[in-house]
């Protein structure tokens, strides 16, 4: 891909062009949510406490980091809030700003709710759910329960099914000793586990789970394309219009300043008049062309490569003045 600059007859404004920075799309996450009795208890290894001086239910430490992790999303990607014990659709996937993710978040997922008799376990709906998943947070405190097990889901059977399809899994864990933490890791073994409590005690430990959990994926930004529009052709022809040298000069100026020591590739274009045969010749004398007052001016020719592109389909060849935008030559600058 390539970042277009033209240069018209007016060449003032090309000259501040800088390389666009590399666009970096963070990945699109679900939250599922242990919304189960135990949740709703303070944390055992160190919970925090209230302006109003009551323990912090666990729930509510998980509502902190997800409000965290929204705030560096910045609605870029789609995310969508659920709950297991029960489950539910809190929010469909959606791109969400900071701001209302977290009123989401507290509409919907309360912090007191009855702590007694509500076990964590995964049923049809939530398996179905987890067998569309790409990229699962779930925050939890624990034991999956065994009662009834024949009416359940197998967890660790049906999270390892989910990862051995390719799916990506974070448990941030809110454990509060060491009997449901081996319960966790007895389901989700111990790569995959991330101790929430610890992780917020400190801002540097906060902000590389929640780097872990976005995935940003760059792509590497777009090289730069001088257009030269003003030093257009006439018909059939490979020699420069009048005016052209100015326009020239001006790129050789932005080509010094911008691009010292880069290589370029000069493409030579033409209308759609003709033959292709005929129009890739063409197209390719008239990059010569180009190159040829380049090194004249000083450009080392070993920077410069040129290629024939034929037709160009960029401006309406309906019209005359299209027919004549076409009849450009483009400068590529597609790496350092």
């Amino acid at each position: 891909m390539f970042k277009r600059t033209v240069f018209a007859l007016a060449i003032s404004a090309v000259l501040g062009t800088a390389q666009a920075a590399p666009v970096c799309q963070p990945s699109a996450y679900n939250v599922w949510l242990d919304v189960s009795g135990s949740m709703m208890l303070p944390q055992e290894n160190g919970s925090a406490e209230s302006d109003d001086g009551k323990d912090v239910p666990k729930i509510a430490h998980a509502k902190v980091f997800l409000k965290k992790l929204a705030q560096a999303n910045q609605g870029e990607s789609e995310t969508g809030i659920f709950t297991v014990a029960p489950f539910t659709i809190q929010q469909e996937p959606a791109k969400l700003s900071a701001e209302e993710y977290a009123r989401l978040l507290d509409e919907k997922i309360p912090e007191n709710l009855e702590s007694v008799g509500r076990m964590t376990w995964l049923g049809e709906r939530a398996k179905a759910q987890l067998s569309r998943e790409k990229h699962l947070v779930l925050v939890t405190d624990g034991d999956f329960s065994k009662w009834k097990q024949d009416s359940k889901v197998p967890a660790k059977k049906a999270f390892d099914a989910f990862r051995a399809g390719g799916g990506k899994l974070t448990v941030l864990s809110l454990a509060g000793n060491d009997e449901e933490v081996a319960r966790l890791h007895e389901v989700f073994g111990e790569s995959d586990i991330v101790d929430l409590v610890s992780v917020l005690r400190d801002i540097r430990q906060t902000d590389q789970v929640v780097e872990r959990i976005l995935d940003r994926r760059c792509t590497p930004a777009e090289a730069p394309v001088l257009e030269l529009q003003g030093i257009n052709f006439d018909f059939d022809k490979a020699t420069l219009t009048s005016g052209s040298s100015r326009i020239l000069d001006e790129a050789l100026n932005v080509i010094r300043l911008q691009y010292a020591g880069r290589k370029m590739e000069i493409v030579g274009w033409t209308d759609s008049a003709g033959s292709d045969a005929y129009n890739g010749k063409l197209s390719l004398a008239r990059a010569e062309t180009v190159k040829r007052y380049f090194a004249g001016h000083g450009v080392d020719p070993e920077r410069m490569t040129v290629r024939g592109a034929g037709k160009s389909f960029a401006y309406d060849n309906g019209t005359a003045h299209g027919r004549w935008m076409n009849r450009r030559v483009d400068i590529r600058f597609p790496g350092k």
